[in-house]
This record gives C-alpha cells, sequence and structure tokens, in this order.
C-alpha cells in the first residue's frame, strides 16, 4: 500500500515521481523486510536551509525562515519552536537508548509513504506508528516531519547495528526491533524527488545492511 499526500504532491513530469507502484514497493519494503517505508529528508534548502547536515534543529529553524514569505506553513509557529525545543530537552542526555536513536538522524518526508500489510505484526506497528505520529500532531503541531523523529525514537527500535557508524546518514537506513527485525526504512535522500530521480533511484543489493 502506498500513500500519497495529496496536498503536497509535486508534480510527477517534474518530479518524477514512482509511476510503477509494484517496483517501487519491492524496491523499499520487499527489498529491505521491513513493515514501512519513508522518504529520507534531504540535504537541501528548502528542508535545512543553507547548513551542510541534516538534523531537526535545522529543518526547524528552516520552516521559521520560510514563514517569512510563506505564512502559511504551519497553523502555528510559536508551537513549532517549542515543540522543537521540547524534543532536544528531552533527547539531550547521550546516555539514554531513545536519546541516541533520536540523534541518529531519523528524520523523514512523510508526503510519500510505502506500507507493507501482509501480516498482522505489520499492521500493528503500523497502526501504532501512525497513532503515535497523530497524538505529537493534535498536542502539537500540524508539521509531522517535525514529530517523525521523537516517535522513531520512543516506539523502541533502533538503528540497524550495521548501520550505526558515521557517513551512512547517506545511505538507506533500516530500524530494527528488540529481536533485530528489520520493521522502518528510510530510503537514502539523494533519492528525494527534489533531485527529481525517485522513480529510477533504487538501492543496489550491495547497500543492504541488516
Amino acid at each position: 500500500k502506498l500513500l500519497q499526500e495529496k496536498k503536497k504532491k509535486p508534480k510527477t513530469t517534474k518530479y518524477r515521481l514512482p509511476s510503477d507502484y509494484r517496483y517501487h514497493f519491492n524496491q523499499t519494503v520487499e527489498r529491505f523486510r521491513t513493515c514501512s517505508s519513508y522518504m529520507s529528508l534531504p540535504l537541501h534548502k528548502s528542508s535545512v536551509g543553507e547548513v551542510s547536515v541534516v538534523t531537526l534543529k535545522a529543518h526547524c529553524d528552516t520552516i521559521h525562515a520560510t514563514a517569512k514569505i510563506r505564512p502559511t506553513v504551519s497553523d502555528s509557529l510559536y508551537v513549532v519552536k517549542k515543540q522543537c525545543s521540547l524534543y532536544e530537552e528531552m533527547y539531550k542526555n547521550p546516555f539514554e537508548p531513545y536519546s541516541r536513536v533520536y540523534d541518529q538522524a531519523p528524520l523523514a518526508d512523510t508526503s510519500f509513504i510505502v506500507y507493507d500489510m501482509r501480516t498482522s505484526s505489520c499492521k500493528k506497528f503500523i497502526g501504532d506508528f501512525g497513532c503515535s505520529m497523530l497524538d505529537e500532531i493534535h498536542c502539537y503541531s500540524d508539521r509531522d516531519q517535525v514529530s517523525f523523529p521523537s516517535v522513531v525514537a520512543s516506539s523502541g527500535l533502533k538503528l540497524s547495528p550495521g548501520l550505526d557508524v558515521k557517513g551512512s546518514e547517506t545511505r538507506d537506513r533500516v530500524y530494527v526491533n528488540e529481536n533485530n527485525v528489520p520493521i522502518l526504512h528510510l530510503a537514502k535522500r539523494s533519492c528525494h524527488w527534489y533531485y527529481q530521480n525517485v522513480s529510477e533511484c533504487a538501492s543496489t543489493k550491495d547497500a543492504i545492511i541488516v
């Protein structure tokens, strides 16, 4: 099952979004054996401004900067600012497991999602994860990309051990549960539709580390 947020839907001819959904499914959740797949937030001025790393702080700062020319970027910039500050405070202890996951930059563009609903365990995870996302949106702002890293951190997932190395943030990333079962996939950020190649950009088998 693939979900595409209509209000943010870019023109397919410009961004070359996936047109063969079965192929895209096979290249994401099927290949990495996960329940869901998201696109990583790209290192792009529209996402993180002019900085050289993708972080929640950079994304939050970019939201505020964008609001000067696009006031409707959020339902409440004040709440977004408070939400970002709250997360920074919640996950500031580097020795806490949740903080470690949070610091591994699980930032995603939630406009295009792939779900594998074929098993009861995946259905449960997808439902629980979705409810947690909605809880954050209900309590704070409508910016689901801001909520995403906190939801991942509190879900009990962790970055696959083989990817817990410097430099892996540019690759496909897989988060596993307490039994090291792959659950969530983040496609490498170079495949984002901002770069106009998401429909053709797919990992090779050599890139899989789970």
